[in-house]
């Protein structure tokens, strides 16, 4: 990964080896080959609920958010699901030209930020249809009103844990998903589809995002951009081969050893997951209170391999 923290690089996130030897081996593949399964995506669609962006070629919804998500030390209270690949706060991004990270006055979240066009139907009998991008938010109040369980926060909950093991009492409140499935380019372009997924979990403290990639055929045709992007201008994490034809690749790499899955911690800033990797750090649970007495405090601490 590539990342710059107040405009110093540090030393770059290592690949394991195995990661190493697979890109080797798909660097001669075919730019339509499906990595990750959607069965391992997070559920999404009709099924769960969830809302879809109307056809269109660079529009933004707005979203009100049930309760506070933090993101680079800023509590946020709205969300915007933009139609080119990627989440935003303070403001909607209908810019369809994708730009190297790092962005001033930007809060965003780019899963695979393209030229994305979904105004041409794809026939399909699916239930979830193609072409098409899905949102949707659970938290207490949508689970108590509506189901008895909530198999997304459970999923959320789990993925914190395997990834950050250190969070073992991560029990998350909203979680967001936002699911590009099937998506063509510009100008109503579905010879070269993309799905993807971002999904954000938060306790009201500490949030996470999970990037899920089934296809990223679109970056074959145009230049994406991947990662994180805070306002300031200077704090930001791409993904590997951003801005190149590479982004291709994004259903066969990790950073937590499942092909096709990333994940990250970005409340205060951007930590990849795993050990060794920046995602673990020494600290006390809960960070901020009136009054530890009579209360718990948890210290957690890095991780190590044998």
């Amino acid at each position: 990964y590539q990342r710059r923290v107040r405009g110093l690089q540090s030393k770059p996130f290592l690949m394991r080896k195995n990661y190493l030897v697979l890109l080797v081996v798909l660097l001669s593949w075919s730019h339509s080959v499906i990595g990750l399964s959607l069965d391992a995506f997070y559920p999404f669609g009709p099924s769960e609920q969830d809302r879809t962006l109307v056809s269109n070629d660079d529009s933004s919804v707005s979203v009100k958010l049930p309760e506070t998500f933090p993101y680079f030390g800023i509590l946020y209270n709205e969300i915007f699901v933009n139609n080119n690949g990627l989440l935003s706060f303070e403001s909607a991004t209908s810019q369809y030209s994708s730009e190297s990270f790092p962005l001033r006055n930007r809060q965003l979240i780019a899963g695979l930020w393209l030229d994305i066009d979904t105004r041409r139907s794809i026939p399909s009998n699916d239930t979830i249809k193609p072409n098409y991008v899905y949102y949707g938010i659970e938290d207490y109040f949508h689970l108590w009103n509506n189901r008895t369980t909530s198999v997304r926060r459970d999923k959320a909950r789990e993925d914190v844990k395997r990834f950050y093991p250190q969070e073992v009492d991560f029990y998350p409140t909203m979680v967001i998903v936002a699911t590009w499935n099937q998506v063509g380019l510009y100008s109503a372009d579905n010879t070269n589809l993309s799905t993807f997924q971002i999904v954000l979990a938060t306790d009201g403290d500490r949030s996470f995002c999970i990037l899920n990639y089934n296809n990223t055929s679109g970056g074959s045709k145009e230049l994406g951009q991947a990662g994180f992007n805070n306002k300031d201008g200077l704090t930001y994490v791409n993904l590997p081969y951003s801005r190149t034809r590479n982004t291709t690749l994004y259903p066969f790499l990790s950073n937590v050893n499942e092909p096709g899955v990333f994940a990250f911690r970005i409340d205060a800033n951007v930590t990849a997951a795993g050990c060794g990797q920046g995602g673990s750090s020494t600290g006390l649970r809960p960070n901020r209170a009136y009054n530890y007495a009579g209360g718990v405090l948890r210290l957690y601490g890095p991780c190590f391999d044998d």
